[in-house]
């Protein structure tokens, strides 16, 4: 069966640089363009082959199927969250939601399956709204190949990073509390871009979503709110706080059934917990780790939203002319989310039962950043 694989995968590898070779050979565009044409669908069969790979192997991993407990306790009759000394065991550290975006696994009535889609659902979470943005931003068919190649670039360096690959493959609250703050972040650059009543709502309502979701992506919220308020404008600013206090008033509500004491009982144990050494020491070690796992992206920021940005004059990239610059530049809201996550991210890290997935929140948006802002400067050549 193993060989059988095999084969199917060389013969579809081997078929894809034949794909690539007829799709470069017809198209029209510059020497770089046939490149990206040759070379995506190749990239394309070896990232489906590794999201399969990932997903078959999740129910190797024991935990994957302790975190879709919440989801499924609630289809045989148990509480999602229990005081101190009743019910049974469960890892429900999180906000409801957490467990809830899991729901459509309830249809398996085995927990291999359950797992299986559970894993290949997480990867969704992390992944689609990335490729959704990147979709919705390269500005005509012409420049449809460089994102489509930077969705490529977003997958493997994923993969290539301990904290993002975690969060990308092993069940969690990580990759939905992710998926949804980024969608949070697109539409602030959407409103911004053009003041529309539905891109602030969206806005809005997915950062309350992805706070319902995961805890420890709390300062999204400060940093959407600062940077609509210092780009956009304070009546910006106030009317998404206010959207914002709305839906997590509705969505609190919503979760009115799992009674709200145990819920916060739960939702703060982690953090509690003490931390793996002296505090400091560990905060300070673990900083140089996620600069570290952050080097490539923030290289890439560097390069491509300063270096090589095309017709920015000195003077616009002064700090005076800040606020003019994020205005043409409105890519730049991901890294700035990245830098509010760091507080939260090495705090959770360095607490005992923080693993490397911790830190994963800034990462994830430095590396989204970086993407966004190659697509920034390559569409402008193409």
């Amino acid at each position: 069966m193993g060989n059988m694989v095999d084969l199917i995968f060389i013969g579809l590898f081997a078929a894809s640089f034949f794909l690539g070779f007829e799709i470069q050979r017809n198209i029209q565009g510059t020497r770089v363009h046939k490149v990206f044409a040759f070379l995506i669908p190749p990239a394309i069969i070896l990232v489906l082959s590794l999201l399969l790979r990932q997903g078959l192997m999740a129910p190797f991993w024991d935990r994957n199927a302790s975190r879709l407990v919440g989801i499924f306790s609630l289809k045989f009759g148990y509480k999602l969250y229990y005081a101190l000394g009743e019910g049974p065991l469960q890892s429900m550290n999180y906000p409801p939601l957490s467990a809830l975006l899991y729901a459509p696994l309830l249809v398996f009535k085995s927990p291999t399956p359950a797992i299986v889609f559970g894993g290949l659902m997480n990867s969704f979470y992390f992944f689609a709204p990335v490729f959704f943005i990147l979709g919705n931003s390269h500005r005509g068919k012409k420049n449809a190949l460089p994102a489509l190649a930077l969705a490529v670039l977003f997958f493997f360096l994923s993969y290539e990073s301990q904290p993002l690959k975690y969060s990308a493959f092993r069940i969690h609250a990580d990759a939905p509390a992710l998926g949804l703050s980024l969608l949070a972040a697109f539409f602030t650059i959407q409103f911004l871009k053009t003041p529309h009543f539905r891109d602030i709502l969206l806005s809005a309502v997915f950062c309350a979503a992805a706070l319902w979701t995961k805890q420890s992506v709390a300062g999204l919220v400060i940093a959407l709110l600062i940077f609509i308020f210092l780009v956009g404008s304070k009546r910006s600013a106030l009317q998404w706080l206010l959207i914002f206090g709305l839906a997590m008033a509705v969505l609190a509500a919503s979760f009115a059934p799992f009674s709200f004491k145990e819920m916060w009982l739960n939702m703060t144990f982690l953090g509690k917990k003490p931390p793996t050494g002296p505090f400091w020491d560990v905060l300070v070690l673990e900083f140089v780790r996620l600069c570290q796992e952050s080097f490539w992206a923030l290289l890439l920021i560097g390069l491509f939203g300063w270096i090589f940005k095309p017709n920015e004059s000195g003077r616009e990239r002064s700090l005076s002319s800040l606020k003019a610059w994020a205005n043409k530049n409105l890519w730049v809201v991901f890294p700035w989310v990245g830098i509010f996550m760091i507080p939260m991210s090495l705090i959770t890290r360095s607490k005992i039962g923080g693993d490397i997935n911790s830190l994963s929140p800034v990462i994830y948006f430095l590396t989204a950043g970086a993407v966004m802002a190659i697509l920034d400067v390559v569409r402008s050549d193409f």
